[in-house]
């Protein structure tokens, strides 16, 4: 779906002389009062004032794209318990896309040639909705994640027999043994974990969330997780050891962080991945020439840069090739052009190209190492 809107936002801006981005941060807690609105204000002016580059007629459009912008957020927007706002528009280009979001992302609007995508990569992993159950013998509580918000949804309980300690080798509970009295809870509990794994994958299907956190005691999980098909144990992230009674407070500071461990390792994953390949000379490259040709070449499968990594370059406007300094395409002979940002036409060239795409964000160590840009191919030339 993701990928589907990037090749949209990006073949739409080929239709334009401009593109306007903007991120307007929305939420409530700071902005109580719709002061947001103030923000948008500013930037708006802001933008107004550094348009002298463009000619009249572009200049009017672009006004006029900027107060529709400011006119449909006062009267049309409605906030919810969004965090933020993602809006791209070119009246010139048909192109009018606003997208809700549960992430934080700082306010900003940018006037390109193309949409500015890279804050909206960012905010992807924290987009995605995760599946909390907290789990006990006789009682499970099903919540949902995404982003900052963390709500509560469903429950189930099941009856299930008090284990009780009996005296003496004939002690028992209705003439049952010690035994056939344990089958008998066990046999209740496992009924429980049943019902809870149904209602599991239709809240999973329902809310199309992609991975899950379990929360309950050790034993509890263990067992549960035990009677899972391994396709549903594969969609499990993490085990949290909690009372299934905890604060919701304590639940989504817990669930956070689990969320931020599970993407850290994932970016450690394909950083540790890339530089495999690179070194083994297969599938991977590292650093900018060598990511730049892979990406002229069609090669990228799956693009790593670093956060925030800008760099002015140069484009050949013929064949779209990239480079850091060459004044004459290498390829075509034709004139290279500069252009602001290389790092951001190398985000939206992988993806025309339909490529994976991660802002790098929790080891800016590692991707610094590569040169802040790195990429996963498809395949050797």
């Amino acid at each position: 779906m993701h990928k589907e809107l990037f090749a949209q936002l990006l073949n739409m801006s080929t239709k334009s002389d401009y593109v306007i981005s903007l991120y307007l941060e929305v939420d409530g807690k700071i902005y109580p009062n719709n002061e947001y609105e103030t923000v948008l204000k500013e930037l708006i002016k802001e933008a107004k004032s550094s348009l002298s580059h463009y000619n009249d007629e572009i200049k009017k459009n672009i006004n006029n794209d900027l107060e529709e912008i400011l006119k449909k957020i006062h009267n049309e927007f409605q906030r919810g318990s969004d965090k933020s706002v993602a809006l791209f528009c070119s009246s010139t280009a048909k192109l009018w896309k606003m997208l809700k979001l549960a992430a934080k992302v700082r306010s900003s609007l940018v006037i390109r040639e193309y949409p500015y995508l890279r804050p909206l990569l960012q905010a992807l992993p924290l987009q995605k909705k995760y599946g909390i159950i907290l789990l006990s013998s006789n009682k499970a509580n099903f919540c949902l994640s995404e982003g900052d918000k963390l709500e509560e949804f469903d429950s189930i309980a099941t009856e299930v027999p008090q284990r009780v300690k009996t005296a003496g080798k004939t002690a028992g509970w209705k003439g049952y043994s010690d035994r056939k009295i344990e089958r008998h809870i066990d046999d209740h509990i496992l009924k429980h974990f049943k019902n809870v794994t149904a209602k599991l994958v239709e809240f999973v299907t329902t809310h199309k969330c992609e991975n899950i956190i379990i929360g309950g005691e050790k034993r509890n999980i263990d067992d549960f997780i035990a009677t899972l098909p391994e396709v549903w144990q594969k969609k499990i992230i993490d085990k949290l050891h909690i009372n299934i009674e905890t604060e919701m407070k304590d639940l989504s500071s817990k669930t956070h962080d689990s969320i931020k461990i599970f993407n850290a390792a994932k970016e450690k994953n394909l950083l540790d991945k890339i530089k495999q390949e690179a070194m083994s000379k297969s599938l991977g490259a590292i650093g900018l020439e060598s990511v730049f040709d892979a990406i002229r070449h069609k090669q990228v499968s799956t693009l790593a840069v670093k956060q925030n990594f800008s760099l002015p370059g140069k484009k050949c406007s013929y064949c779209r090739w990239l480079h850091i300094m060459l004044d004459t395409c290498q390829l075509c002979g034709k004139k290279m052009v500069g252009v602001p940002d290389i790092i951001e036409e190398a985000i939206n060239e992988s993806l025309l190209q339909n490529s994976d795409v991660y802002i790098i964000q929790y080891h800016p160590s590692a991707i610094s190492e590569m040169e802040g840009i790195a990429a996963l191919l498809r395949f050797q030339l």
